[in-house]
């Protein structure tokens, strides 16, 4: 694609090896008094367009800089000229010369200097030499009167008395008494005493000042008067989150009523891009947390992020104005606990740091598992849930149950582009990255064309097609097989596309062979979902903190007068229906039949249903072993002195360990002999597993 050339962006460790400061959109790079040959045009945000740019600069080569972010006509009129609505856009001697991909080698060869020495046309087509110009001189106007804002005296003012007054008598998470605050106005800034109160206020007012005790309660001369001991703190000073599941937003209550939702949000993720644009470092390759969370814009947006607890999302009243709020939040949010928290560690630990990060909004929590699977997904259960990693998500519970409010705000139908709009794990980027009820079509088609363009690889000639793991996680909101397909081949590039439609044509369906996404760290969400082969160690992890209370729940079923046969020999029964159905065919016997067979047909029925039954075996045991562990108890047997239950804890580690050995498929070819020679030593563990079991059940009995 030629916002990155087919093929996508080019790898990151290709690029220029030094980050360099990028001018302002559309600011001129002068070379010898002469007009840059190069144009390009960017988004903010956009590590590919940094690293465009960092290697122009490594080369010496002038450029003009276009950010076109949120001009979605101007986007429009660019797509009709070019044929791409991906950034960066790369334009030399009148024509597109590609993107990242395309140019980086160009300008680190020494090629592109080459070609430029060559060139005297104009770096832009004609039809675009006069709009974006214009287009760059508009924004300029808009970036100022923005700036313009955010340097009012009046708030300069406020925020240096806050300082000071933090200086004289705050220390982070310490109130004071509101007297203690107006005797320092007085005695250290000057301020009548009569004013004091006014001017705390003030500093109330423009969200400095909190009363912890009473939050929603104006600061006045007669509160002043009345309760001189009030409980005052600066926001400064307010208590950061230490834990996950404490809402981001929630270090101290807005005071005053808030501004449209649309708004606020729309000015969070603009606070987001800035910050996240402006400490991209290495040419793009990575970000400067520490940096960032050090800038004082950083403080400004955290506070900033506390207004969404009064927005009321009642006022989004269309489908694009829901979306647009709700994508706009979500990012705003990962990158907001990425600073704080940083990210989970493990499977088990990523799942639960997108459970838990959350901001207030509206009043109510909402965690990014709420945003996305709730809202964006039409209140759909995470494919993470154990009935979706067994490939029957209709079988598993909704995120927003019955009589939870939020369910009204569901978007349906879902819109599966919106999954390219939460993660830029492509090689290159949409070109709008804050969305609005305007530029959301734009928005969501560009990000979902980046995405197939470096995610999707047809091969016509084996008749394969090639996904990235988002797409096996989210399939269900993409509708069938053939939907699915048909999706992409609408968004695939032209050749790639043209494939896609001879083999459904002539040799459907097409065989899809899930493969990791090439997101980069750490803010992707393709990197933090869970894969589906490391299930086994996820399930073993959730049912370990009942363990615990294994004796306590033996003891209460052994009061409820259950019949002994039931007790002794429903766990055995149960255990082996899946050993045999579960263990035996579907993991052993189709698992071998993907190494041996050679008719294709049989092997992808064997792939599609190898891992949803392995996984279910390995649940089930799991949940077996719950039972197996409350009968023996409930006997008044000893656990570790049975050999089947010592066998059985074995197994169960060892399916999680033979489940991880799939991650390494891609990478190493032995990987999968290994997996079938462990996965049928496994199984016969799990015999060696039921006859000891056979034998204290009979033991029993005696």
């Amino acid at each position: 694609m030629a916002g990155d050339g087919p093929g996508g962006g080019a790898p990151l460790e290709a690029l220029a090896q030094q980050q360099q400061q990028s001018p302002p959109p559309a600011q001129q790079q002068q070379q010898e008094g002469k007009e840059p040959k190069v144009a390009v045009i960017t988004t903010l945000g956009c590590k590919y367009c940094k690293a465009t740019k960092a290697a122009l600069q490594g080369a010496g080569i002038a450029f003009t800089e276009y950010d076109l972010g949120q001009q979605l006509e101007v986007l429009s009129q660019v797509k009709s000229a070019t044929g791409q609505s991906t950034v960066p856009q790369v334009f030399v001697g009148g024509r597109l010369l590609g993107g990242a991909s395309d140019v980086v080698p160009l300008a680190e060869s020494g090629q592109l200097a080459a070609l430029l020495a060559a060139s005297q046309a104009p770096p832009l087509p004609a039809e675009l030499q006069a709009l974006l110009p214009r287009a760059a001189a508009a924004a300029k106007a808009a970036q100022q009167q923005a700036e313009a804002a955010e340097g009012d005296p009046q708030c300069a003012q406020h925020r240096a008395l806050a300082a000071a007054m933090r200086a004289a008598l705050g220390s982070p998470g310490r109130t004071f008494a509101l007297s203690a605050a107006a005797d320092w106005l007085s005695k250290s800034q000057g301020v009548p005493t009569d004013g004091a109160a006014a001017a705390l206020a003030q500093l109330q007012s423009a969200q400095l000042l909190t009363l912890p005790d009473a939050p929603a309660t104006a600061v006045s001369q007669r509160l002043l008067a009345t309760q001189p001991r009030a409980a005052a703190l600066l926001v400064a000073d307010a208590p950061a989150p230490t834990q996950w599941s404490q809402p981001l937003n929630g270090r101290f209550e807005w005071f005053g009523g808030a501004r449209p939702a649309a708004e606020v949000a729309a000015s969070l993720r603009g606070s987001i891009l800035n910050l996240y644009d402006k400490h991209l470092t290495d040419g793009g390759k990575k970000v400067d947390y520490a940096r960032l969370k050090a800038d004082p814009a950083w403080q400004e947006f955290v506070t900033a992020t506390a207004e969404l607890q009064k927005v009321d999302l009642a006022q989004l009243a269309s489908r694009e104005e829901r979306m647009a709020f709700f994508i706009n939040i979500y990012n705003a949010l990962v990158v907001h606990a990425l600073v704080v928290f940083c990210p989970g560690e493990g499977t088990l630990g990523r799942l639960r740091w997108f459970d838990n990060i959350s901001y207030l909004i509206g009043g109510t929590r909402w965690s990014s598992n709420d945003v996305e699977h709730g809202v964006l997904r039409g209140n759909a259960p995470s494919p993470a849930s154990l009935f979706s990693l067994l490939g029957k998500p209709q079988w598993a519970g909704r995120t927003f149950k019955a009589g939870d409010q939020r369910a009204a705000l569901a978007i349906q139908p879902v819109d599966p582009r919106i999954h390219f709009a939460l993660n830029c794990g492509a090689a290159s980027c949409p070109p709008i990255k804050l969305y609005s009820p305007e530029t959301l079509e734009f928005g969501l088609d560009a990000a979902a064309r980046a995405f197939c363009a470096s995610e999707v690889q047809v091969d016509g000639a084996a008749g394969e097609l090639e996904l990235s793991m988002i797409l096996k996680w989210y399939g269900p909101d993409f509708g069938s097989r053939r939907q699915l397909l048909d999706f992409l081949a609408e968004h695939l590039p032209e050749g790639p596309a043209g494939e896609l439609r001879q083999l459904l044509a002539t040799r459907p369906p097409v065989l899809a062979l899930a493969r990791p996404s090439k997101a980069t760290k750490p803010a992707s969400k393709a990197e933090v979902q869970l894969n589906s082969t490391l299930a086994p160690m996820v399930v073993l992890a959730g049912i370990n903190p009942l363990a615990n209370f294994l004796q306590g729940q033996a003891d209460y079923f052994s009061t409820l007068g259950l019949p002994q046969w039931l007790v002794q020999w429903g766990h055995p029964g149960n255990m082996a229906v899946v050993l045999v159905a579960m263990g035996c065919y579907g993991s052993g016997y189709l698992g071998w039949r993907i190494r041996l067979s050679d008719d294709a047909g049989e092997v992808a029925t064997a792939q599609d249903l190898h891992p949803k039954l392995a996984i279910g075996m390995t649940a089930f045991f799991a949940l077996g072993a719950l039972g197996g562990s409350m009968s023996t108890l409930m006997q008044g047997k000893d656990l570790w002195s049975s050999s089947h239950f010592t066998t059985g804890i074995i197994g169960l580690v060892l399916l999680g360990l033979q489940g991880m050995l799939s991650a390494f498929f891609d990478d190493d070819p032995n990987a999968r002999g290994l997996h079938a020679y462990f996965g049928t030593a496994i199984l016969a563990l799990f015999v060696i597993h039921a006859a000891l079991g056979l034998q204290l059940g009979l033991s029993l009995s005696a």
